[in-house]
């Protein structure tokens, strides 16, 4: 389950999928109650993954969140999860054993650019990258400036498919021939910092574990502890459900057992879930370039990407 115990944050990027919340002014001072969050997680079945994200964590009250995170480390007991953007100052009473940063970076933002990598190249603690793969990432970086940069930083970075829902740009989502081509060259370097779906989809690589859960409930729990569920297709959707079971069962009935998805020839390796009426023509495109790239390469011709 995913925690946004905040809508607050000192940015605004425009291709941030919580802009539709945060724009809100009546939820812009929201905080979730932890009392309540700790009676709900006690009371709970099922809950064995724990995620906060923002909102902006570092912009909660003193203390706020290393409480947080010691209730959620007491419930899974393993570390858990925490993405920031990393351009504030790091909490003083964080305990690192029970935690992990991940740093959502946008190189492309030239002005915090510096900043953050500088942080991240001095930070000495465990953390990960969060990237997002804009058009804007694809045409002023491109892959091999990517890939230097991983050999650089040294850290696994999650690459993320750009996800059109309401609040955001969608003028920031590439062409599936860029993705396409930007994804090839990625898998190509057989860098071993990424962690990219479309990658495991370009080599055919089932998801294993992933791939036994990769279908279930997507619950994310909101600053007034409503519950979103969700689907991670070209048609994202958030509702709502006032309890954690309302969220769980609405999912199945809405995202469950798709005959289209079950019957697709891509079904081991594509990243998305079942969800009914889920319309894929963007990711269908990229899985047969997918596969143009596979018979070319099979019959001695290779891309100059």
């Amino acid at each position: 389950m995913t925690i946004v115990p905040t809508y607050e944050c000192n940015f605004h990027c425009d291709f941030c999928f919580f802009n539709m919340y945060r724009e809100k002014k009546d939820k812009k001072n929201l905080l979730l109650d932890l009392n309540a969050f700790k009676e709900f997680l006690d009371t709970t079945d099922n809950i064995t993954d724990l995620v906060v994200i923002g909102g902006e964590p570092f912009m909660l009250p003193p203390g706020y969140l290393k409480r947080l995170v010691d209730i959620c480390y007491d419930h899974v007991k393993e570390k858990i999860d925490v993405y920031t953007n990393f351009t504030l100052p790091i909490p003083p009473d964080l305990d690192f054993s029970k935690m992990r940063l991940i740093v959502s970076y946008d190189p492309c933002n030239r002005i915090l650019q510096s900043k953050v990598l500088n942080r991240m190249l001095e930070f000495q603690e465990d953390f990960a990258i969060f990237m997002i793969v804009t058009k804007e990432l694809i045409h002023d970086w491109g892959a091999q400036k990517v890939i230097a940069f991983a050999n650089k930083i040294k850290k696994k970075i999650y690459m993320c498919n750009y996800e059109l829902v309401p609040g955001n740009e969608w003028s920031h989502r590439p062409e599936p021939e860029e993705l396409a081509a930007f994804t090839i060259a990625l898998a190509k370097s057989e860098n071993p910092y990424f962690a990219f779906k479309e990658i495991n989809a370009y080599k055919k690589i089932c998801f294993e574990d992933e791939k036994e859960h990769r279908f279930e409930t997507h619950v994310v729990m909101t600053p007034q502890m409503t519950f979103s569920y969700q689907t991670a297709g070209v048609n994202k959707l958030h509702r709502f459900g006032n309890t954690y079971e309302e969220a769980r069962k609405g999912f199945h009935s809405t995202y469950k057992n798709n005959n289209i998805c079950l019957g697709c020839e891509y079904n081991d390796f594509c990243g998305k879930m079942y969800a009914k009426n889920n319309k894929c023509e963007y990711d269908k495109i990229v899985m047969d370039l997918f596969e143009e790239e596979h018979r070319r390469c099979a019959n001695g011709y290779h891309t100059n990407i």
